[in-house]
Protein backbone atom coordinates (compact mmCIF):
# COMPACT_ATOMS: atom_id res chain seq x y z
CA UNK A 1 0.00 0.00 0.00
CA UNK A 2 2.51 2.35 0.31
CA UNK A 3 2.92 2.72 -3.50
CA UNK A 4 -0.46 4.39 -3.63
CA UNK A 5 -0.74 7.89 -4.01
CA UNK A 6 -1.37 9.67 -0.61
CA UNK A 7 -4.22 11.87 -2.05
CA UNK A 8 -6.45 8.80 -2.79
CA UNK A 9 -5.02 6.58 0.44
CA UNK A 10 -8.75 7.43 2.24
CA UNK A 11 -10.54 6.07 -0.84
CA UNK A 12 -8.55 2.88 -1.13
CA UNK A 13 -8.24 2.13 2.62
CA UNK A 14 -12.19 3.00 2.65
CA UNK A 15 -12.73 0.69 -0.66
CA UNK A 16 -10.94 -2.08 1.71
CA UNK A 17 -13.63 -2.01 4.15
CA UNK A 18 -16.48 -1.48 1.85
CA UNK A 19 -15.92 -2.57 -1.38
CA UNK A 20 -13.76 -5.59 -0.18
CA UNK A 21 -15.87 -7.36 2.64
CA UNK A 22 -17.10 -10.56 0.32
CA UNK A 23 -13.14 -10.83 -0.96
CA UNK A 24 -11.64 -10.71 2.56
CA UNK A 25 -11.64 -14.53 3.37
CA UNK A 26 -9.96 -14.88 0.08
CA UNK A 27 -6.64 -16.43 0.97
CA UNK A 28 -3.34 -15.85 -1.46
CA UNK A 29 -0.29 -18.34 -1.53
CA UNK A 30 3.39 -17.42 -1.83
CA UNK A 31 3.86 -18.49 -4.99
CA UNK A 32 0.67 -16.18 -6.29
CA UNK A 33 2.24 -13.52 -4.16
CA UNK A 34 5.89 -13.95 -5.77
CA UNK A 35 3.34 -14.14 -9.57
CA UNK A 36 1.61 -11.03 -8.59
CA UNK A 37 5.32 -9.24 -7.67
CA UNK A 38 6.35 -10.06 -11.05
CA UNK A 39 3.11 -9.31 -13.15
CA UNK A 40 3.39 -5.91 -11.22
CA UNK A 41 6.53 -5.09 -12.25
CA UNK A 42 5.90 -5.48 -16.08
CA UNK A 43 4.48 -1.71 -16.28
CA UNK A 44 5.44 -1.06 -19.68
CA UNK A 45 3.11 -4.11 -20.70
CA UNK A 46 0.09 -2.70 -18.67
CA UNK A 47 0.79 0.71 -19.79
CA UNK A 48 0.45 -0.23 -23.16
CA UNK A 49 -2.31 -2.09 -23.20
CA UNK A 50 -4.29 1.02 -21.44
CA UNK A 51 -2.69 3.66 -23.89
CA UNK A 52 -4.56 0.71 -26.33
CA UNK A 53 -7.90 0.24 -25.31
CA UNK A 54 -7.81 3.37 -23.17
CA UNK A 55 -9.37 1.72 -20.24
CA UNK A 56 -9.53 -1.89 -18.99
CA UNK A 57 -12.19 -3.71 -17.75
CA UNK A 58 -11.60 -7.12 -15.73
CA UNK A 59 -11.94 -9.43 -18.57
CA UNK A 60 -9.02 -7.67 -20.30
CA UNK A 61 -7.02 -7.35 -17.24
CA UNK A 62 -7.50 -11.07 -16.69
CA UNK A 63 -6.96 -11.91 -20.65
CA UNK A 64 -3.32 -9.55 -19.87
CA UNK A 65 -2.91 -11.46 -16.42
CA UNK A 66 -2.97 -15.13 -18.82
CA UNK A 67 -0.88 -13.23 -21.61
CA UNK A 68 1.85 -12.65 -18.88
CA UNK A 69 1.59 -16.11 -17.44
CA UNK A 70 2.41 -17.18 -20.58
CA UNK A 71 5.25 -15.03 -21.53
CA UNK A 72 6.84 -14.18 -18.21
CA UNK A 73 10.13 -16.65 -18.32
CA UNK A 74 9.61 -17.46 -14.15
CA UNK A 75 5.74 -18.37 -14.71
CA UNK A 76 6.46 -20.89 -17.39
CA UNK A 77 9.45 -22.37 -15.55
CA UNK A 78 7.64 -23.06 -12.26
CA UNK A 79 3.57 -23.38 -13.09
CA UNK A 80 2.95 -22.60 -9.47
CA UNK A 81 3.89 -19.19 -10.34
CA UNK A 82 0.32 -17.93 -11.34
CA UNK A 83 -1.76 -14.88 -10.12
CA UNK A 84 -4.98 -15.56 -8.98
CA UNK A 85 -8.69 -14.58 -9.83
CA UNK A 86 -8.78 -13.66 -5.96
CA UNK A 87 -5.56 -10.97 -6.51
CA UNK A 88 -7.27 -10.01 -9.83
CA UNK A 89 -10.24 -9.40 -8.17
CA UNK A 90 -8.63 -7.44 -5.06
CA UNK A 91 -6.59 -5.53 -7.18
CA UNK A 92 -9.65 -4.24 -9.84
CA UNK A 93 -12.09 -3.30 -7.12
CA UNK A 94 -9.26 -1.16 -4.90
CA UNK A 95 -8.10 0.78 -7.81
CA UNK A 96 -11.99 1.16 -10.01
CA UNK A 97 -12.19 4.37 -7.86
CA UNK A 98 -15.01 5.52 -9.44
CA UNK A 99 -17.01 2.20 -9.42
CA UNK A 100 -16.78 1.98 -13.71
CA UNK A 101 -15.84 -1.36 -14.00
CA UNK A 102 -12.78 -0.14 -16.10
CA UNK A 103 -9.22 0.93 -14.47
CA UNK A 104 -8.67 3.83 -16.65
CA UNK A 105 -5.34 4.98 -17.52
CA UNK A 106 -5.52 7.27 -14.06
CA UNK A 107 -6.64 4.79 -11.90
CA UNK A 108 -3.46 2.29 -12.72
CA UNK A 109 -0.59 3.94 -13.96
CA UNK A 110 -0.01 6.46 -12.05
CA UNK A 111 0.04 3.90 -9.29
CA UNK A 112 2.31 1.22 -10.94
CA UNK A 113 4.76 4.08 -11.77
CA UNK A 114 4.77 4.80 -8.55
CA UNK A 115 5.80 0.97 -7.29
CA UNK A 116 7.99 0.82 -9.86
CA UNK A 117 10.42 3.86 -8.06
CA UNK A 118 10.62 1.90 -5.10
CA UNK A 119 14.49 0.91 -5.27
CA UNK A 120 15.36 2.70 -8.56
CA UNK A 121 17.58 5.21 -7.26
CA UNK A 122 14.93 8.24 -6.80
CA UNK A 123 15.16 7.23 -2.49
CA UNK A 124 15.25 10.13 -1.54
CA UNK A 125 12.48 11.91 -3.45
CA UNK A 126 10.57 8.92 -2.31
CA UNK A 127 11.22 8.84 0.93
CA UNK A 128 10.38 12.63 1.43
CA UNK A 129 7.04 11.97 -0.02
CA UNK A 130 6.51 8.75 2.03
CA UNK A 131 7.94 10.94 4.98
CA UNK A 132 5.42 13.42 3.87
CA UNK A 133 2.09 11.50 3.78
CA UNK A 134 3.14 9.38 6.95
CA UNK A 135 3.00 13.12 8.79
CA UNK A 136 -0.37 13.66 7.36
CA UNK A 137 -2.10 10.56 8.58
CA UNK A 138 -0.55 11.07 12.23
CA UNK A 139 -1.86 14.59 11.76
CA UNK A 140 -5.17 13.92 10.70
CA UNK A 141 -5.22 10.76 13.68
CA UNK A 142 -4.05 13.55 16.02
CA UNK A 143 -6.75 15.84 15.23
CA UNK A 144 -9.13 13.12 15.22
CA UNK A 145 -8.71 12.63 18.67
CA UNK A 146 -8.23 16.34 19.45
CA UNK A 147 -12.00 16.77 18.59
CA UNK A 148 -13.02 13.66 20.40
CA UNK A 149 -11.08 14.91 23.79
CA UNK A 150 -8.58 11.79 23.68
Amino acid sequence: MIFLPYSKFTQYISRVDTELAHLKSGRVSFPEFVAFQYFLADVEAIKDHVNQYRYLDKKQFQALVQDFHGKNEHCKADRTLRVSQTQIDIFFEILDLDNSGHLEQDEIVGVLEERALLGQGKQDELKQNLNSGYNKVVSMVNDFKAKLGI
